[in-house]
């Protein structure tokens, strides 16, 4: 099975849909002028008008010919309850909650996949919607999705945990133990819910965070960089650090003494940010935690009038940038077997829950892009 790639309007739809959904236009109380928009994501006015129409059509914005494109009231109260199948004529449920599925197409692809597998096995998956980890019914929202899947008498749930949000610890542990209490097996996928060196009592399936840290640094010092930074958002989940590990022993491999200051968690869309860490740090080399922060970043660097990759390369994991027209050298994550490794977990754990929790990790692939090549005739 081969699974697609989002179409381009598919992804500016639902970034700007998680954008919204984040507040990011509160303020300003309607989204960017359209010319701003096609800049942004690197389209045709055609493309992103069908992403804008997606929104229009589930009434998240409204136009006003002249004016622009406006928020409605109450972006985070939008539906919330959406299933990828409502039929299960008999058929054994399973349940889904990743809370980035929509914005993450690295997960819808995994969905997918599970959604595949699970077909084969003459059962139904059940999707609860897409949930703002901003939204001021957070709480109600996770509650509202764990009764329901309870409720319908779900055999499993497939869980990527919260990230990036101060309430994402306390999210995580309500969910985990909502459906232990029920005696329903949990396979996380992408990361666990505790902070490495801790393990939790879940089984997971996820890319070799360590290895794909590894590769892609050993990419960047063949490349040229010596000074090198690992940057993480805020609020960063448990796989930052597994990635930071693979980081680490690659500057060890070769050579390269890191110092305490090797790793700096800032937002790479901040200009003032970036400028204070270049100046601080004055590295050759930058890894970001995923690709739409790499973007962010090379966004950012050539507004400070700093050529990508020229003055600096850039590195980062997911493979996503293809989504802004940008060659970013990246590790591909193995997103089909990732999902039918989490099925085959699943029915493993249906048929014994004493058994001890397991970890199934697969290898990504480097590709490589312009951001990490100083001899490109074209910076990004």
């Amino acid at each position: 099975m081969t699974l697609k790639k989002p179409l381009k309007f598919e992804f500016i739809y639902e970034d700007l849909k998680e954008r919204i959904l984040m507040d990011e236009f509160k303020e300003a109380g309607k989204l960017p002028p359209e010319y701003i928009l096609t800049e942004t994501y690197k389209c045709s006015r055609p493309t992103l008008q069908k992403a804008l129409r997606m929104l229009i059509n589930e009434k998240i914005v409204s136009t006003i010919q002249g004016s622009g494109t406006f928020i409605n009231p109450q972006p985070a109260e939008i539906e919330t309850t959406r299933e990828f199948s409502t039929k299960t004529n008999g058929q054994s449920l399973y349940g889904l909650i990743f809370p980035n599925l929509g914005p993450g197409f690295i997960f819808k692809t995994i969905t997918d996949s599970i959604a595949e597998s699970i077909s084969h096995l003459n059962a139904s998956l059940i999707w609860g919607g897409y949930i703002s980890p901003s939204a001021s019914n957070l709480q109600q929202q996770i509650k509202d999705i764990c009764d329901s899947y309870i409720e319908l008498g779900i055999k499993g749930v497939f869980f990527a945990p919260f990230e990036y949000n101060e309430y994402s610890d306390e999210a995580n542990t309500f969910i985990v133990n909502s459906f232990t209490n029920a005696n329903i097996p949990i396979v996380l996928v992408d990361a666990d819910i505790t902070q490495y060196p801790q393990r939790s009592s879940y089984d997971l399936v996820s890319l070799d965070h360590v290895h794909a840290g590894y590769t892609i640094t050993s990419h960047m010092i063949e490349k040229g960089a010596k000074k090198i930074l690992f940057l993480t958002l805020p609020y960063s989940k448990n796989s930052y650090k597994l990635r930071l590990m693979g980081f680490h022993e690659a500057l060890f491999d070769h050579g390269i003494p890191p110092t305490e200051a090797y790793m700096v968690t800032c937002k790479p869309e901040h200009t003032e940010e970036v400028a204070e860490v270049l100046k601080k740090y004055k590295p050759d080399g930058i890894i970001t935690l995923i690709d739409r922060a790499a973007v962010s970043l090379i966004t950012t660097l050539r507004k400070l009038g700093i050529s990508v990759p020229h003055d600096i390369l850039i590195g980062s994991f997911d493979d996503l940038g293809y989504l802004f027209d940008m060659s970013i050298s990246t590790i591909r994550q193995p997103l089909e077997q990732i999902g039918k490794a989490a099925v085959k977990m699943m029915i493993e754990r249906e048929k014994d829950l004493s058994l001890s929790s397991r970890t199934v990790t697969y290898s990504g692939e480097l590709k490589e892009g312009v951001s990490s090549n100083p001899d490109s005739p074209i910076s990004l």
